[in-house]
């Protein structure tokens, strides 16, 4: 929420907009957030015709330059011949000075700014003012889904040929546009060059050619240059997901084409014939625009989720593709981003219907009754992500959310101060009900560890599950005090305060005896309210509904590392496309069946594993680390299980800059920590070992191993990933890698 004098700054510009302009073009007031509206005049120049039409929109101060030319696009030229050439939105004013906005810019925005700098002009839609052709540097799938109910996928430019790039970084720095535009005189530059100059200019990007074509995947794809936008929608916009037996065929179709462009391209470079050489294949881009709708069905979402992901990898690790794509990539992130947000809202909705299940009253004597439709809606999540073949790490902040959800829920209405809530009508807070929920977790719980996710259930229900064991533990004596702070350490005062003093006795049930709730209370607020503040948390009674973390793209883990030759299905796929003579499959005899042939890791395809030994000796030493009182040792820990291992380990993520680890120097990053004052911390969760190692004294004994990590392979696992902003496509790309299944990426890190 903004603060009063932003606000009344904000509001006092738009007010002084709105005393100079017509009423429709009026700017409503911000919210608190910031958001106003208003009504815009667009132009659209048609040299064709010959003439200008306008539009007027009514947007938000969020909409985005491409959203409104998607926008006019459909207003202006319903019949989509526009889109055969690109077209941008310019900010032009009275003394001709004119500017192309990017396409994360805010119109309503740029407006208002003339305002300030006494400025006036008028938004037009148009090509470039100096293009011939604009060549695109990608093959590109940018896939928009604007709201849940909705899900459009658009294939915006496809090249026919592929050109230098020539980066122009865009104001601010945010993001980079790698486009080129060749004028007329750069042609005939062009046509000066030798054949030989030709050939190592444009042929060779990545090694020389005769390498090229000795390389091949599986099989091969091509198709006629007239024949790319049918091919492209038949492949983006007649897809049905529910019928295509290999998941990924889209994707590995876009890849293979590709892959074929850019051959064409090296073959074209060779040619003498002016009408085979680059320069003249650069004047066409042929833009598709598709949209295909579907209502708010999480199968399809997770489908083209799964599709987002695996091109994107496709075209990262590709060494010829990936440098000319880097905007490709932009877009396909921000795409698996918007599908991951609208696939998680799917499956939210379908679990919210069954929670109340948690709290059923069992009948009679008998055993808690089940909570089948919970299971029900965890197990079809789970069977769709694995049909789909979503990568593993996806699937996992998949049901990290869906686990916190059902944490957030029951912990809620356990802690709720209202008197018609669940927590003093049904008398939740109270020893039954505390061993009733718990026994159902256990059902949530044993479900988790047979998919491999029991790290993620035990991260992200470890808080109402720390709340049931409060409310069925031993707390009515002194004696018991400690033995609650060491089992409920994830709950801060106000909520231990709550459950304690609220807490309702059964009929022969001893009492709280006084000052036990004042000495734990205490404790929570040296350990629990302190981690929070040091955060920079609020101490709150109920929990977040949402999971805040940020969205991590899988480095790793993706189908292609292990498909082999043909996959079953591809080619029923393809056969429909093939028959209507969009494309042709080409067979590689010569192939050795690797999907990775031309990725951009040192000969991949030749290469042996590279990858050092991962279980050479540790070297084991004994550290005594001195802190003061109450405080912690200045490390943050992370759980992972490398390779061939067994149990789980705890790892040191990072050294807290002034703490006493990095006082005393002899931890590092990488370092297991085996044991804690005799504690073995090997095989026990990141929660576990953080209670452990918060309840130590000012003097700690701790057995390491050092570069532990190193030596089972989870190296990787210790490298920080790009910091996230909170807006736009940056923060889809922090990366991480996934060594196995069992690693919890998108747990907070703890420090302890």
């Amino acid at each position: 929420m903004a603060g009063k004098e932003e606000w009344q700054r904000l509001a006092d510009i738009i007010q002084h907009w709105n005393n100079t302009r017509l009423d429709l073009f009026e700017i409503s007031l911000p919210c608190k957030n910031l958001e106003f509206h208003g009504v815009m005049r667009f132009y659209f120049e048609d040299h064709v015709a010959g003439n200008v039409a306008t539009k007027c929109l009514r947007i938000s101060s969020t909409t985005t330059t491409g959203e409104v030319i998607e926008t006019l696009s459909e207003k202006f030229r319903p019949d989509m011949k526009m889109l055969n050439t690109p077209y941008f939105l310019f900010e032009v004013h009275a003394n001709k000075e004119e500017r192309q906005l990017d396409l994360s810019e805010k119109p309503l925005v740029v407006q208002l700014n003339w305002n300030t700098h006494n400025r006036e002009g008028r938004f037009v839609l148009k090509k470039d003012k100096d293009i011939i052709v604009h060549v695109t540097d990608c093959l590109l799938v940018n896939a928009l889904i604007s709201h849940c109910s909705v899900v459009s996928l658009c294939v915006i430019v496809w090249p026919l040929s592929i050109q230098d790039n020539s980066p122009e970084k865009k104001k601010g720095g945010m993001i980079q546009n790698f486009k080129r535009t060749l004028s007329r005189k750069e042609k005939k530059k062009e046509k000066k060059k030798t054949g030989d100059d030709a050939v190592n200019h444009s042929a060779k990007p990545n090694g020389d050619q005769d390498n090229m074509d000795q390389l091949a995947l599986p099989v091969g794809i091509k198709f006629r240059e007239n024949s790319e936008d049918p091919f492209l929608s038949a492949v983006i916009n007649y897809t049905n997901s529910s019928t295509v037996h290999f998941k990924l065929s889209p994707a590995y179709v876009l890849y293979m084409a590709g892959r074929f462009v850019l051959h064409r391209h090296y073959s074209h470079s060779q040619e003498t014939s002016q009408s085979h050489r680059p320069s003249e294949h650069a004047h066409r881009v042929t833009a598709t625009v598709n949209k295909m709708k579907q209502k708010s069905i999480a199968g399809a979402v997770a489908f083209w989720m799964a599709n987002a992901s695996e091109l994107l990898n496709f075209l990262k690790q590709d060494r010829d593709l990936s440098p000319i794509t880097l905007q490709a990539q932009e877009n396909l992130a921000h795409l698996v981003y918007k599908a991951f947000k609208c696939l998680t809202q799917c499956l939210l909705a379908d679990l919210s219907r069954h929670l109340p299940e948690f709290l059923i009253y069992p009948e009679g004597s008998q055993s808690p009754a089940g909570i089948e439709g919970v299971l029900q809606t965890l197990m079809g999540a789970m069977s769709l992500l694995r049909r789909c073949r979503v990568n593993a790490a996806l699937t996992i902040q998949l049901f990290s959310q869906l686990f916190h959800s059902i944490s957030a829920w029951l912990f809620n209405r356990l802690l709720s101060p209202s008197p018609q809530g669940e927590a003093c009508s049904l008398g939740l807070r109270s020893h039954y009900w505390g061993a009733t929920i718990r026994q159902r977790l256990s059902l949530v719980e044993d479900w988790a560890e047979r998919q491999g996710l029991e790290l993620a259930a035990d991260c992200h229900l470890s808080r109402i599950i720390q709340v049931t064991m409060l409310l069925t533990m031993n707390k009515y004596s002194m004696q018991d005090s400690e033995n609650i702070q060491n089992t409920c350490f994830k709950l801060n005062s106000l909520q231990l305060r709550t459950l304690m003093t609220s807490y309702l006795y059964d009929t022969n049930e001893p009492r709280i005896a006084p000052g036990v709730i004042d000495r734990v209370v205490a404790a929570a607020e040296a350990s629990a309210d302190e981690m929070l503040r040091n955060e920079g948390q609020d101490l709150q009674l109920e929990e977040g509904p949402d999971l805040h973390l940020p969205f991590l793209l899988p480095e790793e883990g993706y189908s292609c590392d292990t498909v082999n030759g043909i996959p079953q299905g591809f080619r029923e796929f393809l056969e429909p496309i093939c028959r209507k003579g969009l494309c042709t499959l080409m067979s590689h005899p010569q192939s050795g069946g690797t999907w990775t042939i031309f990725f951009n890791r040192a000969n991949s395809f030749f290469a042996q594993d590279a990858n050092p030994p991962l279980h050479r000796e540790l070297e084991v030493v004994t550290i005594t680390l001195t802190k003061p009182l109450n405080s912690g040792m200045g490390v943050s820990i992370v759980a992972a299980k490398g390779a061939g291992q067994d149990n789980l380990g705890i790892y040191v993520k990072s050294i807290v800059k002034g703490g006493p680890a990095e006082m005393d120097c002899r931890l590092t990053v990488g370092d297991q920590l085996l044991c804690v004052d005799g504690h073995s911390l090997v095989g026990l969760s990141q929660e576990r070992a953080a209670g452990i190692m918060m309840h130590t004294g000012p003097v700690v004994t701790l057995q390491v191993a050092k570069q532990g990590a190193t030596c089972h392979g989870l190296a990787a696992l210790l490298d920080e990933p790009p910091s996230v902003s909170t807006t736009g496509t940056s923060r889809t790309k922090a990366l991480f890698s996934l060594h196995c299944y069992h690693f919890p990426l998108n747990s907070p890190l703890t420090e302890v």
